[in-house]
């Protein structure tokens, strides 16, 4: 192991170590709900970037995030099906809607497919307001996830935010590292190659809809079980928690991360949750100063802020 590799090994386990004691050193519940919303947004912006990296803009994110909150609602509420299988299905369920419209949509160039994925959102929302068992007033009492039982050695109940914390890292990291498994095979190198240039893609005999489409299949069932993780942490959903302004945030925070990075997500997550958060006492500056950062570093860091590393070595070797 050379050491480049070594200091990168090292780094991993301390920052492993570091999130799997945060909830018992820090016990202070605010902090540790943070964490848990950053944890939820790192599923969003990383999931999003598997569809930028082949050039589609999409804005609608938190349309299939709403589809897996409002469908493990549905079925925890309604029909009392356990939240162990209703994750998955609210997933499959945003996967097979994301099918759908990505097949009908996704030849769809520029700024029309990002309208059209913003009014795509506003749709979901107006349809979850006029389906009249859900309506415009918000669904309560959302039951907590079943409780993790192995005899005689574990019982976990989710009637505090340590469990929840764990479940979400253990979502956060099946989600990169499926996505990294994508991001290194040949699919990734597609995907990134349409974005050069999808005619040549095609002239080599890629058929480059089909993985346009699955690459959006992929990102919106993982927002899907973002989704359905929030609604029985949260305890209730509403339809203007799944806003056009919401969807565009998290396309920011992944600007503002970097799109050409794999951690740029982590990092754009990270800041755009926690901002919030620190300029809680000055609300009245809070888009003043999110939309500065977001200015300034299109303008000095055009890969986020995922590629100052590499800038600062560049400037230091000059």
């Amino acid at each position: 192991m050379n050491r480049q590799n070594l200091v990168r090994t090292t780094a991993f386990l301390i920052l492993a170590a570091i999130l799997l004691v945060v909830p018992i050193v820090i016990r202070n519940p605010y902090v540790v709900h943070i964490l848990i919303m950053v944890g939820i947004s790192i599923i969003l912006c990383a999931s999003l970037r598997l569809v930028l990296v082949t050039g589609i803009w999409n804005l609608g994110q938190i349309a299939f995030y709403a589809i897996g909150a409002y469908t493990l609602t549905l079925l925890m509420v309604y029909y009392d099906v356990s939240f162990w299988l209703s994750l998955p299905l609210a997933g499959i369920a945003a996967a097979v809607v994301s099918l759908g419209f990505g097949y009908l949509t996704i030849r769809i160039k520029g700024l029309y497919f990002v309208m059209l994925t913003l009014a795509f959102v506003e749709m979901i929302r107006l349809t979850i307001i006029a389906v009249p068992f859900l309506g415009a007033q918000r669904v309560m009492n959302i039951p907590p996830p079943n409780p993790i039982i192995i005899p005689y050695l574990l019982r976990v109940e989710f009637i505090s935010k340590t469990p929840y914390y764990y479940l979400v890292l253990a979502l956060v990291v099946i989600t990169l590292a499926v996505l990294y498994l994508i991001d290194r095979s040949r699919m990734g190198d597609i995907l990134k190659s349409i974005a050069a240039s999808e005619p040549l893609c095609q002239s080599v005999g890629i058929n480059t809809t089909r993985y346009k489409v699955l690459a959006f299949v992929i990102c919106s069932f993982f927002a899907g079980i973002a989704g359905g993780f929030y609604a029985p942490y949260i305890g209730l959903i509403a339809p203007g928690s799944f806003t056009s302004w919401a969807s565009i945030m998290v396309f920011l925070a992944l600007v503002v991360g970097g799109v050409g990075s794999f951690w740029g997500p982590v990092i754009g997550a990270s800041l755009m949750t926690a901002l919030p958060e620190v300029l809680r006492g000055a609300v009245m500056y809070e888009p003043l100063i999110s939309a500065a950062i977001l200015i300034l570093i299109l303008f000095f860091l055009p890969g986020g802020l995922a590629s100052l590393p590499r800038v600062i070595r560049t400037r230091m070797v000059r």
